[in-house]
């Protein structure tokens, strides 16, 4: 109840409470690689299929695992969880129609918490004849004798990831690390 000039007001509110809480527990978050989002120029693998095997590895291919999801959304759960408590408490107060930013929040902190992850370099480092066919491929002869240059003596930038993704685990286009959103997805059979 609200008190104006000596006169209480009630306002319902009950109606905008139930549909926020209707749409914060029947919508989710999905972060990752959405197999019907795949843009890869090279044909034979979809960015979602090759997300899942250097997150999980693959013995057969000689692939290790390299963990970049979990350890991405594991990173900004706290984040994550007072954004959860946020939505709950502008529900509770009866906006509803907030609750769909601060689950979009989550979707925006979670996908750029997971391309941090693998911008940062994910171990173990790239096989020796990883690099040496990754230089290869350059096509400026200067830039492949400084990257060589770099690789023999060790440079930060060839422990570190730098030269544009030259040494780095899991970027060489960084088309599966811009394939990484986000979506919002309400539960089957309820409203939108």
């Amino acid at each position: 109840m609200a008190k104006i000039a000596g006169v209480f007001k009630k306002v319902d509110n009950v109606s905008k409470v139930l549909k926020g809480v209707d749409v914060l527990t029947n919508t989710t978050v999905m972060v990752g690689v959405p197999e019907d989002k795949n843009d890869r120029r090279e044909a034979g693998i979809s960015n979602a299929a090759l997300a899942y095997v250097h997150d999980k590895g693959s013995p057969a291919a000689r692939i290790p695992a390299r963990p970049f999801m979990q350890p991405g959304i594991k990173a900004v759960q706290g984040e994550i969880i007072k954004l959860l408590g946020d939505a709950g408490k502008a529900v509770l107060k009866g906006g509803a129609s907030s609750v769909t930013t601060y689950l979009n929040k989550i979707g925006i902190i979670a996908t750029r918490s997971i391309k941090s992850k693998i911008t940062e370099g994910i171990p173990p480092p790239l096989a020796p004849s990883t690099i040496a066919g990754r230089i290869t491929r350059v096509k400026s002869k200067k830039r492949r004798a400084k990257l060589r240059a770099d690789l023999a003596s060790g440079t930060p930038a060839s422990r570190q990831g730098g030269a544009e993704g030259i040494f780095t685990p899991l970027i060489v286009t960084a088309q599966l690390r811009n394939a990484i959103v986000y979506v919002l997805r309400r539960a089957k059979g309820k409203g939108s």
